[in-house]
């Protein structure tokens, strides 16, 4: 979940920006299983370098816990998620 839509939308406008679309989006997150969606989240990102190897150990064990209610008996990951979408043109 990324937010309240109202409050993410008032940032967006804060900074100068229009909205002219916002809304939620519910969707599946599929994976061939955590680890692969771990190591997609973190290594397509800067943060990654900034993460010691005994972080992102901890990051998968946990990431592991936490999704194991969705994977399926080959490890497999499908979760539910839903996020926000807006769209915004500068001012002026």
């Amino acid at each position: 979940m990324c937010g309240d839509l109202d409050e993410v939308t008032a940032l967006v406008e804060a900074a100068g920006l229009r909205v002219t679309t916002a809304q939620r989006v519910d969707g599946w997150y599929r994976a061939p299983s955590v680890d692969a969606a771990v190591t997609t989240e973190v290594e397509s990102t800067p943060l990654v370098e900034r993460m010691s190897e005994a972080t992102y150990r901890q990051l998968r064990r946990e990431a592991n816990d936490l999704l194991a209610r969705f994977t399926d008996a080959e490890g497999r990951l499908e979760a539910p998620f839903e996020c926000l979408a807006i769209a915004a043109t500068r001012v002026g």
